[in-house]
């Protein structure tokens, strides 16, 4: 803006009427000439003195509305800063690329709304649209030195303000920088969760085609039979199906005994819960796994003094003697017994052949024809508590109805015995 803008047009208009009147010498008098133009130069000051007044008030307004536009400069300052801090503060807490934008715009509209309301102020305030253009017949008269320093003062605030609005842009544009860094974060961090959820959906297909290629071969029989029960039983339907088929070789080899399978199974659930004692299970085949073995027979807590023998099946090893199996064999007795029945010794571990080995025992020691028999029975383990105990299964199992022939014995067994 030059300096000649801040005269008001009034104010030059006096002071061009005064300069237009030349100055009359010292050795004349006063004529009709010389004291209109005293008259016009006393008006002239007296408008100047008037313009001045009325300058210096508008100086003053000026300098006011310069202090309140720095202090909102101030002000959007300070709130940019408290955007600044605010938006740090939250992008460490969520790290939501989303909250950095909504905070960033909103904080950026109030700072630039700040800032122009207060160059739009302080320009207008200048007069830059509204003084008047001075004609060619309208000199300027040179400025004074307040108008001078006012000047130079309102120069000096608008540099300021211009520094501070120049400044508060360098840092509006310095966001976009920050948000691209945080949103890059973002965008890594959603594509590792996108790989490990490609990942899982990977292993989720795996696993849905080995469900499918299992259902699809369906469970294998034998299994579903091994974890089976006998209906109205809690008999599993491998023991059932080895004490069925033991009690009609038993007949067979013995037709007076007439023993049937719910005499094994009263002995098989006293000795060893039918196979399923502590953590042993029975195979499709009839294996049991772990063994299912008695204490050591060594003459301690009342019990016989019977030493180790040779055998081809587990049988806890040591010194001494153990029952084995879910009918529970001495080795020696089951050796014994292979011998006198003219069978193979097999294995004692295995509900296939105890079963078998148990009806032929039971049958050389009496007749089942007519209920349990107590002295077979007492043979087997000379106790009355137990004997009466497996009495009582015994008749109970008795009134489970039971239809169809017998199943075949595996082939080892019916070669064995037949």
């Amino acid at each position: 803006m030059s300096l000649r803008h801040l005269l008001p047009p009034t104010l030059a208009a006096a002071v061009a009427a005064a300069l237009l009147v030349p100055a009359s010498p010292a050795a004349a008098g006063p004529t009709p000439r010389a004291t209109a133009a005293g008259a016009a130069a006393t008006a002239g000051a007296a408008a100047i003195d008037a313009g001045l007044a009325a300058e210096t008030a508008r100086d003053g307004r000026l300098a006011q509305r310069t202090a309140a536009d720095l202090a909102a400069a101030g002000r959007a300052a300070v709130a940019v800063q408290r955007a600044n801090v605010a938006l740090t503060a939250a992008t460490q807490r969520l790290g939501v690329a989303e909250l950095v934008e909504a905070v960033e715009a909103a904080k950026e509209r109030q700072a630039r709304a700040a800032l122009g309301a207060a160059a739009v102020t302080l320009y207008m305030d200048m007069g830059s649209a509204g003084d008047a253009v001075p004609t060619a017949d309208q000199p300027f008269a040179e400025p004074t030195g307040r108008q001078l320093a006012d000047a130079t003062l309102a120069h000096l605030a608008v540099a300021q303000l211009q520094r501070r609005f120049h400044r508060y842009q360098r840092v509006v544009r310095r966001w976009p920088a920050h948000r691209a860094v945080l949103i890059s974060a973002v965008h890594r961090a959603a594509a590792a969760l996108g790989a490990a959820r490609h990942a899982v959906g990977a292993v989720r297909s795996r696993l849905v085609a080995d469900a499918h290629a299992i259902h699809a071969a369906g469970p294998d029989p034998a299994d579903l039979r091994a974890a089976m029960v006998w209906p109205g039983t809690d008999v599993p339907t491998v023991a059932m199906e080895a004490y069925r088929a033991a009690a009609a070789l038993a007949d067979q080899r013995t037709p007076s005994c007439g023993i049937q399978w719910y005499d094994l199974a009263g002995i098989a659930q006293v000795e060893s819960n039918q196979g399923r004692h502590g953590a042993t299970a029975i195979a499709a085949s009839g294996e049991t796994a772990p063994p299912i073995l008695g204490p050591p027979l060594d003459g301690q807590a009342h019990t016989a003094d019977i030493p180790a023998i040779a055998t081809s099946y587990a049988d806890g090893g040591g010194p001494y003697q153990r029952a084995v199996g879910p009918l529970q064999f001495l080795p020696g007795t089951w050796n014994a017994l292979g011998a006198s029945v003219g069978m193979a010794p097999g294995d004692p571990n295995n509900l296939w052949d105890a079963a078998v080995g148990a009806a032929l025992y039971l049958c050389r020691a009496g007749s089942f024809a007519t209920g349990p028999n107590v002295a077979a029975l007492y043979s087997y383990n000379q106790s009355a508590s137990y004997v009466a105990e497996v009495a009582a299964l015994e008749q109970a199992f008795a009134a489970v109805a039971v239809a169809g022939p017998p199943p075949p014995l595996p082939a080892q067994l019916a070669a064995a015995g037949g």
